[in-house]
C-alpha cells in the first residue's frame, strides 16, 4: 500500500515562525535555511512580508515586559511559539478581509462623481476605475486605470490611501488628484496635504530600506516613474487643477504616449502609435474633450508625424519620414 502524500505545510504559519526567529536573530546556518525557504516559492515571499509586518506591530506592544521569573530561553521559546500562531491567525484574517468591497468605473468620455461610505467624494475621469476597501486598519483605494480626484473626509484613526502602480498617496486632510499615466503616476494637491510613498519590488524591499516618503502641500505636483525616485514637478495653480473635470485636456511637455492614452478615453475610434518610439515625442496643447478629431488633424503641423485612418475607423499615428 502506498503511503499518503504529506500535507502541504501551512505557509502562513511557516512565515510567522521565520518572522519571529529573524527578530530574535539567526545564526549563519539558519540564515541559509531562511534564504532557501524564501527562494523556494513566490508565495513564501508574500507570506513572509505580511508576517514580518504583523510581528512588528506585536513587538511594539512589548510582550517581553510580561516575562516571568524563569529561564529566558524557555520564555522566549514560549513567546515565539505563541507569537507565530497569533501572527498566522492575524495574517489569515487580514487575507480574508482584504478583498475589494466595491468597484466604481466611468465610461468613455464620461466624468462620474461617486460618494463613498465614509462621505469621501471621488470624481472619476473618463474610462477610469477604482477598487475600494474599508477595514479596521484604514480606507484603501486602488486606482486601476485613468485618473481621479479625491475630496477626503479626514479620519486620523483610519487613514485614507490611494494606490496606483507602485505609488501610495496617504491623505492628511485634503483634496488631490492621482493619474495613472502610461509612463508615470502623477499626484496633484489641490488643498491640504498628502504623503507619497514608493514601494520597492519584494525582492529588493527585503534587503533595503524603503525610499523616503515625500510630503506635499497645496499647489505641489509630483510624478513617480517606475524604478526611479519620486520627482517634484513645477507648482501649479490649485484653481486650475483637474481641468478634465470641466471637459478640458491640458498638456505641458507631455509624452505623445500619454496624450494618446488619454485621447483613447474620449475618442469613439481607437488611436494607436505605429511604433513605441513615437510615444517619446513631447506635446504641449489644450483642447476640449470633444475636439479630439481636430487635434489629431493638426498634429502633423507641430510634430514629425502623419495621421492615417484605417478601414474600420482605427486611427494610426506614424512617422512622417
Amino acid at each position: 500500500m502506498s503511503r499518503p502524500s504529506p500535507l502541504e505545510p501551512d505557509v502562513d504559519l511557516e512565515a510567522a515562525d521565520w518572522a519571529v526567529r529573524r527578530a530574535e536573530g539567526l545564526n549563519p546556518d539558519e540564515r541559509a535555511e531562511f534564504d532557501a525557504w524564501l527562494a523556494e516559492k513566490p508565495a513564501h515571499w508574500r507570506a513572509y512580508k505580511d508576517s514580518d509586518r504583523v510581528w512588528g506591530e506585536l513587538a511594539a506592544m512589548d510582550l517581553r515586559a510580561l516575562e516571568p521569573a524563569r529561564p529566558r530561553r524557555r520564555w522566549l521559546a514560549g513567546v515565539s511559539a505563541v507569537a507565530a500562531s497569533v501572527i498566522a491567525a492575524v495574517v489569515g484574517y487580514q487575507t480574508i478581509t482584504t478583498l475589494p468591497q466595491a468597484t466604481y468605473q466611468s465610461g468613455r468620455g464620461e466624468v462620474r462623481t461617486v460618494r463613498l461610505a465614509d462621505g469621501t467624494t471621488v470624481t472619476l475621469g473618463a474610462a477610469s476605475a477604482i477598487a475600494v476597501r474599508f477595514d479596521e486598519t484604514g480606507r484603501h483605494v486602488r486606482l486601476r486605470r485613468g485618473e481621479a480626484m479625491f475630496d477626503v473626509v479626514h479620519d486620523a484613526r483610519r487613514p485614507f490611501q490611494v494606490r496606483a502602480a507602485d505609488t501610495t498617496v496617504t491623505d492628511l486632510g485634503t483634496r488631490f488628484t492621482v493619474k495613472a499615466a502610461p509612463d508615470a503616476v502623477r499626484v496633484n494637491v489641490i488643498q491640504g496635504e498628502v504623503r507619497v510613498e514608493k514601494a520597492e519590488p519584494a525582492l529588493i524591499a527585503a534587503f533595503t530600506a524603503p525610499p523616503p516618503a515625500r510630503q506635499m502641500t497645496k499647489g505641489e505636483r509630483l510624478e513617480s516613474r517606475h524604478g526611479e525616485p519620486l520627482q517634484a514637478l513645477p507648482k501649479a495653480d490649485p484653481a486650475a487643477a483637474a481641468p478634465w473635470t470641466q471637459g478640458r485636456l491640458v498638456y505641458e511637455n507631455a509624452s505623445l504616449a500619454e496624450v494618446v492614452a488619454d485621447l483613447n478615453r474620449y475618442s469613439p475610434s481607437q488611436i494607436a502609435l505605429a511604433s513605441p518610439a513615437l510615444g517619446e515625442l513631447r506635446v504641449t496643447a489644450a483642447l476640449n474633450q470633444d475636439q479630439v478629431g481636430q487635434f489629431l488633424s493638426s498634429l502633423p503641423a507641430t510634430l514629425p508625424v502623419r495621421v492615417q485612418r484605417e478601414e474600420g475607423g482605427r486611427i494610426v499615428i506614424d512617422s512622417a519620414g
